[in-house]
């Protein structure tokens, strides 16, 4: 038995043989289906936004990694120079000492 109101439905077009049975469990079996598929694209979603995260964090250390040798380098040439600039200050000690005292 086919209620009336189903009769208009686009989604029910040639169907009049089916009975109100019927056309509820195929609508069943659809939200179903539509279901699984919501929980499948969800699903998918996280995934991608799990995998977006972990490229941000690889980034972010790859990053900090980087800043922390650059931050050794800079380190390593300003230890230099102030090495340069104690001997260039002792040699000029020395200078003035042996021009002073006759050395």
């Amino acid at each position: 038995m086919v209620k009336l109101e189903n009769v208009n439905n686009p989604c029910f077009l040639g169907r009049g043989d089916m009975s109100q049975e019927e056309i509820e469990r195929e609508l069943r079996m659809k939200q179903l289906a539509n279901r699984d598929e919501l929980e499948k694209v969800k699903a998918r979603r996280l995934e991608r936004e799990k995998e977006k995260e972990a490229r941000e964090d690889e980034t972010a250390d790859l990053q900090r990694t980087k800043e922390a040798e650059q931050f050794k380098e800079w380190q390593q040439s300003e230890d230099q120079f102030h090495l340069e600039q104690a001997k260039l200050r002792s040699a000029i000690r020395i200078q003035v000492y042996t021009r002073k005292f006759g050395n």
